[in-house]
């Protein structure tokens, strides 16, 4: 991500979300035209005028704005579900939580319907976390999780076990304060996170391994496998051998 995108100022990034909250063709899905592409890239095109800066720095921004908006809506949900009675509700700290309060009732951060689990089938293990992990009662949470595994790509020294500045405590704090910064997401949260995505992944090279054949090699279908790749090198596939960690 351009550093112009994550130095711009507040008050211009609020003047942005205002600008595309009049701008409904570029947000709301049942907006006559949303669909149009010709149309988008016209509405694009005159945010983009206005504000002096290129369509794909814009649209860029707003894909952020939007993932940092989800976020901020996972956090609240989480705790009021799991919260204890009488602890106070979680209120967002960051500064453009407010302004885009309008995509509330968009598909991709209403609240999604749960499913109600017959007692008799619940169990010590069962579990309201999705396939994506971490994220409970999220339909986007698979975008908000590829999103974070694509800026830690970024920071080798946060998974290059060669990188020679991998074990530093400090140059890590620093680069997991950029992306806490970046993505407004705490940084013990996107630790918890990326260790479990590690897992994951380590579980799925090794399903590769055992249930491949001559003939066919297995695909996962874990939906963060391809974008994992990239550390791929650090671990081992077989079972018996230590994982690198």
């Amino acid at each position: 991500m351009s550093e112009f995108l994550v130095k711009l100022k507040e008050e211009v990034v609020l003047t942005l979300i205002n600008t595309l909250r009049r701008t409904p063709v570029l947000w709301k899905q049942d907006e006559p035209g949303y669909r149009d592409l010709g149309v988008q890239q016209e509405a694009w095109n005159s945010v983009a005028e206005q504000f002096g800066v290129p369509v794909d720095n814009l649209k860029e921004k707003w894909k952020m704005l939007r993932t940092q908006f989800r976020a901020n809506l996972s956090k609240i949900r989480s705790r009021s579900m799991n919260g204890a009675d009488g602890e106070p509700s979680y209120q967002p700290t960051w500064f453009a939580f407010e302004a885009m309060k309008f995509l509330r009732e968009t598909p991709e951060c209403a609240m999604p319907k749960t499913v109600n689990i017959p007692a008799k089938h619940v169990t010590a293990t069962s579990s309201v976390e999705d396939s994506s992990g971490g994220y409970p009662y999220e339909t986007d949470a698979q975008e908000v999780i590829l999103e974070l595994i694509k800026e830690i790509k970024q920071k080798p020294v946060l998974w290059d076990i060669t990188h020679p500045l991998h074990k530093n405590a400090a140059v890590q704090f620093r680069a997991w304060k950029t992306l806490s910064d970046r993505l407004n997401l705490p940084i013990t949260d996107m630790k918890r996170k990326w260790q479990h995505l590690r897992v994951q992944f380590r579980n799925n090279l090794r399903k590769v391994e055992s249930m491949s054949t001559p003939e066919e090699v297995y695909e996962p279908s874990w939906f963060a496998f391809e974008a994992m790749q990239f550390i791929r090198r650090n671990y081992s596939t077989d079972p018996e051998k230590p994982v690198v960690t």
